[in-house]
């Protein structure tokens, strides 16, 4: 048999196999860069608008969460001041701080500065166990000590447990008709069998510099310095709500701050916070005050009075929170908002709270 000496491979139909050409190699790539380079840049423009789109959400979400937690601490202010049938209401429940400034931005930096915004303290009576107690004699707040009778079935070593240094203890008639707050500098101690406690000295009307809850730093005609054995000295607990400028002047935080049984450390609410105003209604003895909500807490006077700050008669409080995305440094972002001017979304939210302790016993 004879053996082929050149063996060639074979197309099925008869032809030699070709591969691809290198123009045709190039002409592919070619067509390949452009349709990647459309489909990229359409992605490209894209991502600011979807990055925008996820800060928007974020942003919403922030502030519905912040909204909800202050809603929910503002309806229960004053709980437990209600301490005994002989106190025909709640004295207290908020302390707001307005600030009135007009230009407190800087609109090139996209900062704000703490004038911009709002105080609100919600203010509570420590809860349970600790109790009210009744004078064991008179008590004047500008004195510096004040015994108590220990309540019904407790010892006095027992109540003066409850009692810490730097507490904030509320002063107030049996009728609610004056008030004034004090700071311990000491634990409580028994001596005898009464509670005594120590404490800052009050000014003679009453005003005392060094007040956390901020309840007596301005003057008002409710304030007072002497209480009998039928009064009450009661416990608070509260929780201030402020914005954060000097942590970092970019991003206005809300923060919540907790007093009593000590101060605790600031809470982070809700970031790049750009307004926060708090307005009140009050009480005239007969009404509400008919239509807006007062903005300037030295403007809280019953009527045809001049007593500013007087924060027994607030019944309702307005709540209006604005929040923005982060400020954008994309130059292909040219959205600029109608509020400040700044390249970020803004959105804002408001609530309306009567708290339920101010106002049950009202005619």
């Amino acid at each position: 048999m004879r053996m082929p000496t050149d063996i060639k491979a074979i197309h099925p139909a008869g032809r030699a196999t070709k591969g691809f050409s290198l123009l045709e190699i190039l002409v592919a790539m070619v067509i390949f860069t452009i349709v990647a380079g459309a489909a990229f840049g359409l992605f490209m423009n894209q991502e600011p608008v979807y990055n925008q789109q996820i800060s928007v959400a974020g942003m919403s979400i922030g502030l519905n969460n912040a909204i909800s937690q202050i809603q929910m601490s503002l309806v229960n202010a004053g709980t437990g001041e209600f301490v005994g049938s002989n106190m025909p209401n709640a004295p207290l429940g908020v302390v707001v701080t307005n600030q009135t400034s007009t230009a407190c931005n800087n609109a090139a930096t996209y900062t704000y500065t703490s004038a911009c915004f709002d105080t609100m303290t919600i203010v509570k009576a420590a809860p349970a166990p600790v109790p009210a107690l009744n004078p064991a004699a008179t008590v004047s707040t500008t004195s510096g000590t004040m015994t108590l009778t220990p309540a019904t079935g407790d010892t006095a070593a027992k109540d003066a447990a409850y009692f810490l240094t730097g507490d904030e203890i509320l002063l107030v008639k049996n009728d609610g008709s004056q008030l004034d707050t004090v700071v311990l500098t000491a634990n409580g101690a028994a001596v005898g069998t009464n509670v005594q406690l120590t404490f800052t000295p009050t000014a003679s009307n009453g005003t005392n510099a060094i007040d956390p809850l901020g309840i007596t730093s301005n003057w008002f005609s409710k304030l007072g310095t002497s209480y009998a054995t039928n009064d009450w000295a009661v416990k608070l607990n509260g929780v201030t709500y402020s914005v954060d400028t000097t942590t970092n002047a970019s991003d206005p935080t809300l923060i919540s701050q907790s007093f009593g049984d000590g101060v605790s450390a600031p809470v982070q609410v809700a970031d790049q916070v750009i307004g926060f105003k708090i307005g009140a209604a009050l009480w005239n003895s007969a009404t509400l005050t008919t239509g807006s909500y007062i903005y300037t807490a030295s403007q809280y006077t019953n009527a045809g009075t001049s007593d500013p700050y007087d924060y027994t008669l607030i019944r309702s409080i307005r709540v209006s929170l604005i929040g923005r995305t982060t400020p954008s440094t994309d130059k292909l972002v040219t959205f600029r908002n109608g509020f400040d001017g700044g390249p970020y979304e803004i959105q804002g939210t408001s609530i309306v709270v009567n708290p339920r302790n101010m106002s049950m016993n009202d005619n």
